[in-house]
């Protein structure tokens, strides 16, 4: 949510940094050990102030505030958190221009995330991100560009996997009153990740992830502000019959009042107006979002926000295609984070409602999120993280009565050690189960990791 004042920003960064985020689990993005969240789920129909990432298999666990080496960070870092800008001088600002190269090994025991007939991979990847923030008191603007590649000793078929991300957030002050901003992100990926909103959870080939933000905010009185905002949020598969069918565009518009209680609370309302797309299936959909919540401040280390309400949305794709149906139903997001100590920090998100399916013949799937991640720096040279996510999404097709269900777990482990503020070592876990009600779509699937982390 954009509070008044200083708070409309880390709204920008949020939504920014969940898109660019929104990179799967995969060699190529950084090894687990670094840090792992949706909320790491990244939303179209949500912003969360927290930063999401999402480790080498597709999970997605809240992510930290900062890199536990301090003022150096990481290229998961940088993908997952790097519009997190502070002024000029500030010790938690990154330099300005970083690069960083990242060499990994690892293993993948079920590189095409089947049930049965699993097949095993050592993996090799090589990924570079070059990055840059600028800060002053009235313009903020961060970017990053992200180019890597993974390959598979032991995969059947196109055995490299190609990925890139480019990612772009401003905000400026054109007066003390009012606020302009604008996010933009766009990825190349190759592995699934059922944390995206639309994502899926089976191997599906390559695709991109595209999404764009727009805002304004507006103080009216000195307590009480209004915001407008446009995102939109797509998904598009390189192969043609992958993207008939799933293919989509989601877009919000969103206009929202902030009131400051106290220094310490605002309370907040919006509405968005959210039309769903695809590109060819006959899977349209048009939502109204009705929110009311919070944004509080309990300390400078320990902040919450949520908003609560209803979801009005009218279906196009049911078993009689001329006579839409209607979906109504709860709206919920929350985001805790507390930074506890100098580069530990503990996040949690939670998220329920509509999202853009996944599934072919299927416009929306009701969805509830959550997540925990753990970051915690030992003092010296050795970090760890650890974290776990659950998504639970359910296939109600108005006019369908072949409903299911699925699930999504994962668990992460990860350690970092700093041989000097230009070079660590890393070594990282990830283990991820879909269980579904349609047997055939489960399955397994652990990702090791070890590689180094080179800062320019």
């Amino acid at each position: 949510m954009i509070w008044i004042g200083a708070l409309p920003f880390a709204r920008v960064q949020a939504a920014a940094g969940a898109n660019a985020e929104s990179l799967p689990e995969q060699p190529f993005v950084a090894p687990v050990g670094e840090s792992s969240p949706a909320g790491a789920f990244s939303a179209s129909a949500t912003d969360s102030t927290t930063e999401d990432m999402v480790d080498t298999s597709g999970a997605v666990i809240p992510a930290p505030k900062k890199s536990s080496s301090g003022d150096h960070f990481s290229l998961w870092d940088f993908l997952s958190s790097f519009f997190q800008l502070g002024a000029p001088g500030d010790p938690n600002h990154p330099d300005k221009l970083r690069l960083t190269i990242n060499p990994t090994i690892g293993y993948d025991n079920n590189v095409f995330t089947t049930k049965t007939d699993q097949i095993a991979s050592a993996t090799a990847g090589l990924s570079g991100a070059l990055t840059y923030n600028f800060g002053s008191e009235r313009l903020k603007i961060a970017s990053a560009l992200a180019l890597g590649t993974t390959y598979y000793d032991n995969r059947p078929g196109d055995a490299t996997d190609y990925n890139s991300n480019f990612s772009l957030a401003t905000s400026y002050f054109v007066t003390r009153r009012l606020q302009v901003s604008a996010n933009a992100s766009y990825a190349y990926l190759s592995q699934p990740n059922p944390t995206l909103i639309g994502g899926v959870s089976r191997f599906s080939g390559d695709y991109t992830a595209t999404s764009l933000g727009l805002g304004l905010s507006y103080s009216l009185r000195p307590r009480l502000s209004l915001r407008l905002q446009y995102r939109m949020n797509s998904i598009a598969y390189t192969e043609e019959a992958q993207n008939q069918s799933l293919g989509f565009t989601e877009q919000n518009y969103i206009i929202g009042l902030d009131y400051l209680l106290t220094p310490r609370f605002t309370l907040t309302t919006e509405y968005r107006y959210n039309p769903l797309s695809y590109d060819a299936a006959n899977q349209d959909s048009t939502g109204q979002i009705l929110t009311f919540g919070f944004g509080a401040s309990f300390t400078p280390k320990l902040q919450w926000n949520f908003q609560a309400g209803a979801e009005a949305r009218m279906l196009n794709n049911t078993t009689q295609p001329d006579s839409p149906s209607s979906y109504i139903g709860p709206f919920m997001e929350s985001d805790l984070t507390y930074g506890f100590a100098p580069g530990s920090s503990l996040v949690g998100t939670l998220r329920y409602g509509t999202e853009p399916s996944g599934s072919a013949g299927i416009s929306i799937r009701q969805t509830l999120r959550g997540s925990l991640a753990l970051q915690y720096a030992f003092g010296g040279r050795l970090s760890a993280s650890a974290g776990i996510s659950y998504e639970h999404d359910h296939y109600d097709q108005p006019g369908d009565t072949n409903d299911f269900s699925q699930e999504y777990y994962t668990a992460s482990l990860g350690l970092t050690y700093q041989f000097n503020p230009a070079l660590a070592l890393t070594l990282g876990y990830n283990y991820s189960v879909v269980q579904s009600d349609i047997e055939t779509d489960g399955y397994t699937r652990s990702i090791t990791t070890l590689g180094l982390q080179i800062i320019f």
